[in-house]
């Protein structure tokens, strides 16, 4: 975050670090779209969310129209069935990774049993949520610019964190169960700065060589 005198710039987003390392025997798909849109993403844990949305979405055609509020569930056994130890430790890895940012949900009834993967938290897509937070810093009135990692905000302290908080408290009513909000806060008192000015600043020198 940047500041003039009274003016407080955000860097406002949801992150995902990287993790985990699998083969790819067990890839369906190859989540190259996934993989470009995110790209802090280990390119094994795209592929494995890519391969268990085809199985969960298949699992869930199987079921019929009758069972269609019934979550769709996917047997571990049946998924690492025919795979190699390490391939098969290497996928759980990436699901156990999944399962900290609630995309899937895993499930032992038992010691030593079956583990049952199924839908968790939000989904894939969180432009709605984005979305929702945008409107959000319009309707306080602040300066914010969105790009693909997160969103700059501009603006009083006091008017900025309480966006940010407004933000969290809609998007929990949303449905969303867990949030994590990474922000770079950023203040300045020398002079007055806005984040156009650091922008047209950089042009400039650019332009200038």
């Amino acid at each position: 975050m940047k500041k003039s005198k009274n003016k407080t710039h955000t860097a406002f987003k949801k992150d995902q670090p990287s993790t985990g390392d699998s083969d790819g025997q067990m890839d369906k798909e190859t989540g190259d779209e996934l993989v470009l849109r995110t790209t802090k993403w280990d390119k094994h844990t795209v592929r494995v969310l890519c391969m268990l949305k085809g199985k969960l979405r298949s699992e869930k055609a199987e079921l019929g129209d009758d069972d269609s509020e019934k979550p769709s569930q996917l047997s571990y056994n049946k998924l690492s069935a025919g795979c190699s130890r390490r391939v098969a430790a290497g996928v759980f890895s990436e699901m156990l990774q999944l399962k900290t940012w609630d995309f899937v949900e895993l499930n032992q009834d038992k010691s030593y049993g079956d583990i049952m993967v199924s839908p968790g938290g939000v989904g894939t897509s969180v432009s709605p949520y984005v979305a929702m937070c945008q409107k959000i810093f319009e309707e306080a009135g602040l300066v914010h610019s969105m790009h693909g990692y997160g969103t700059n905000v501009e603006g009083e302290w006091e008017a900025v964190m309480s966006a940010v908080k407004r933000c969290h408290e809609d998007l929990h009513a949303a449905g969303a169960v867990r949030i994590t909000s990474h922000m770079k806060v950023g203040t300045r008192v020398d002079r007055a700065q806005t984040m156009a000015d650091k922008v047209a600043s950089v042009q400039e020198k650019m332009i200038a060589k």
